[in-house]
């Protein structure tokens, strides 16, 4: 199902809300999507998501 949404067309505030976390649509965002290791569970992140879509664990990007 999530194949037949229109990333492209999507505002760049818009969340994916899963049973994994929330996220925002790396299409949505516009350009390179930046990604680094969650500090809990190492796996890749994009940078600004308010959560890990892994392990859950709230991020602060300040």
């Amino acid at each position: 199902m999530i194949d037949m949404v229109g990333f492209d067309s999507l505002p760049p505030d818009f969340e994916i809300v899963t049973g994994e976390g929330v996220g925002q649509a790396p299409a949505a965002l516009g350009g390179e999507v930046e990604m680094v290791p969650c500090p809990n569970c190492k796996k890749d992140i994009q940078v600004g998501v308010k959560a890990c879509p892994h392990c859950n664990t709230q991020m602060d990007w300040e």
